[in-house]
């Protein structure tokens, strides 16, 4: 923000300027005028957030200045400056919109935390715009339509990709040149058909719109198929490397949704108009995607082979206990099958306490990530106690401290879940997602998932689900809202998608489900 102080003495608007620490109040820049006619002058060339200026000036009193500002621009934040006190003053202010008064001499920390709270509003106001914008475009029927043929045009260039980009960029404000990935991805249910995988469908579009788009990273959409198709944001990634935050939400997938899922990610490209080659990398995968993690050990490879393997394999076990730290029970099997491979090779104590250790410091790191910085159990001591160990010690050592690390106190486990319910139940009508909730209180979301599922027998957006149905339902006994006003009461944009939802959950269709409550009652 840019701010503008305006009094024609000298000593004092200089004072202000220099006496205080403006970038506390996010001002990056701050002006003087010796007069209303150059503060007018100055503000027709810059963009001036904050005005103070002083009310008793030669050429244009401080109350004639903001008369003229207050013509052109009704958004900037005004502070009046007197050393006379008089009623007059203050109730052309007022009239004026005039933000705060203050008599001189100005106090100076009363003076900033004035501007800081500018600061913190203008920042409020801006985040509230954005995401009504943002609301606007990823759950508005009609804006999601069209963002979703956009895409398709880009995928299968079936318009100018540069006309299609402009129309993105022009309507949406994303950027041109944003460096992205394309996440292709076809969930089969366990027993496949026709609503069954309609209400697939619309449900896990609408999980990775509330965990991808409202969380503005990346776009998701549907090909001609009916893949659901994300392109992926991200920065500053090799073309060939994998995005630590697609592995975490298609963990928080797999968490939340049981169901198969056949997944393809194709390479990191620049810009929108390259988007189709990732996509299509994706579909040549498709046919042919491998396990990311392997389990099974080879005892019977030779020595060079046998030390290659275990290197492959521990890296992978390795790998694992960092995408899934905050599922203790995983980070347990994952323990389990490190320790067949201690006994399935012989290894030096050295190697054995080095790979111990690499192991506890994967799941210390990830615990530490997922928990947002909260204090572990001190890897120091770790260390310390498994330098002295033999290699059954080390193992034991090993265990020990991450069931120290993994010792979460159910009453913790208690107050998280419940505050998350009692949220969610106050929000129903709202936009609900698991990232959302993970950040309000500070774990990851496919930490928080786990801890839902814990508790509750059931992932966080099946009990979202589920209180959305017991209000739906309620609603169409007790009341005559149409359809259309309930799917909206219960967080459904779309009708189409509330109906699928609630037959799927009741088992008859909002309208069979009021005709046979109404005709129990007539009975």
């Amino acid at each position: 923000m840019q701010m503008l102080i305006v009094d024609d003495e000298p000593i004092i608007r200089n004072g202000i300027k220099q006496s205080i620490d403006w970038s506390k109040a996010d001002i990056s820049q701050v002006y003087t005028a010796g007069s209303g006619t150059e503060a007018l002058q100055i503000m027709e060339r810059e963009d001036i957030a904050v005005l103070i200026t002083d009310i008793r000036m030669d050429d244009m009193s401080g109350i004639d200045l903001i008369e003229q500002v207050r013509e052109k621009n009704q958004e900037i934040r005004i502070i009046l400056m007197t050393a006379y006190d008089e009623f007059e003053y203050a109730q052309k202010g007022l009239r004026l919109k005039v933000d705060d008064f203050l008599v001189k001499p100005v106090e100076e920390d009363q003076l900033l935390e004035l501007v800081i709270g500018f600061a913190r509003e203008k920042r409020e106001c801006e985040n509230h715009e954005n995401l009504s914008r943002l609301m606007q475009r990823v759950v508005g029927s009609h804006e999601s339509k069209r963002l979703n043929r956009l895409m398709r045009h880009l995928i299968y260039r079936t318009e100018p990709v540069e006309d299609t980009v402009a129309r993105i960029q022009d309507i949406y404000n994303y950027r041109e040149e944003q460096n992205m990935q394309a996440v292709v991805f076809y969930p089969r249910a366990e027993m496949p058909g026709d609503s069954e995988e309609e209400y697939l469908v619309y449900a896990l579009q609408d999980f990775c719109t509330n965990n991808i788009d409202l969380c503005e990273q990346g776009i998701t959409f549907l090909d001609n198929q009916e893949r659901i198709v994300i392109a992926f944001f991200c920065e500053d990634r090799k073309k060939t490397e994998k995005s630590t935050e697609i592995s975490e939400f298609l963990n928080l997938l797999n968490s939340e949704f049981h169901i198969a899922q056949k997944v393809a990610v194709g390479s990191v490209i620049k810009g929108f108009s390259e988007l189709a080659i990732s996509y299509h990398e994706a579909l040549l995968l498709m046919e042919n995607v491998s396990p990311a993690y392997v389990e099974d050990i080879l005892e019977d490879a030779g020595t060079k082979i046998k030390t290659r393997l275990f290197w492959d394999v521990f890296g992978e076990v390795r790998n694992r206990v960092l995408n899934d730290a905050g599922d203790d029970q995983a980070v347990y099997r994952a323990f389990e099958t490190f320790s067949r491979m201690m006994d399935s090779y012989d290894l030096s104590l050295l190697y054995v306490r080095r790979c111990s250790f690499d192991f506890a410091l994967a799941a210390y790191y990830g615990w530490v990530i997922n928990h947002r910085g909260r204090q572990a159990k001190n890897i120091q001591e770790y260390t310390e106690a498994i330098s002295t160990a033999d290699k059954q010690e080390v193992l034991e050592i090993t265990r020990s401290f991450l069931e120290n690390l993994y010792n979460i106190q159910e009453a913790d486990v208690h107050e998280v879940v419940e505050n998350a319910k009692k949220y969610i139940q106050e929000h129903l009508a709202e936009k609900l997602s698991v990232s959302s909730l993970a950040q309000m209180h500070y774990v990851t979301p496919a930490y928080f998932s786990r801890l839902f599922k814990k508790a509750e027998g059931m992932g966080c957006n099946e009990y979202i689900g589920r209180m959305r149905m017991d209000k739906a339902s309620y609603l169409l006994r007790e009341t005559g809202l149409k359809t259309g006003d309930i799917a909206l009461k219960t967080g459904y944009d779309d009708k189409n998608y509330f109906s699928i939802t609630f037959k799927k959950f009741t088992g008859l269709s909002p309208t069979s489900y009021r005709a046979k409550y109404r005709n129990e009652s007539e009975s």
